[in-house]
């Protein structure tokens, strides 16, 4: 389908209802860009607002300064990502990630990419 047809929101639905139902559920969606998870945040945001206050999103990403990722990680429930993201910061520092791990119900990927050549 066209792009902003409303394809998220088969993701986004469940994500709402496991929240309503454990407020501890956390998801990562993982987009291929930058851009594209900010493109998300909005819409995504909005929704939640709408139905559950609490539930919080985030994007994580290499724009989001060092001293500002602890807060967001112990603050937020979705955080929207890309894969260079897991590859430089929540494999290598998995410890720090334990409780949201813990605590993820949902790993979605908006978009598969192949990289080729050097990563």
């Amino acid at each position: 389908t066209a792009t902003s047809s409303g394809k998220s929101m088969a993701f986004v639905l469940p994500i709402l209802e496991a929240y309503l139902e454990n407020p501890r559920t956390k998801a990562l969606l993982l987009f291929p860009t930058k851009a594209l998870a900010q493109d998300q945040l909005g819409h995504i945001r909005e929704l939640f607002l709408a139905v559950a206050p609490g539930l919080t999103v985030a994007t994580f990403d290499g724009d989001v300064p060092q001293k500002d990722r602890p807060a967001i990680m112990k603050s937020t429930n979705v955080f929207l990502a890309n894969p260079d993201i897991l590859h430089y910061s929540v494999l290598p520092r998995h410890k720090q990630w334990r409780e949201i791990l813990a605590d993820l119900r949902f790993i979605v990927l908006d978009e598969a990419h192949a990289y080729r050549g050097a990563f």
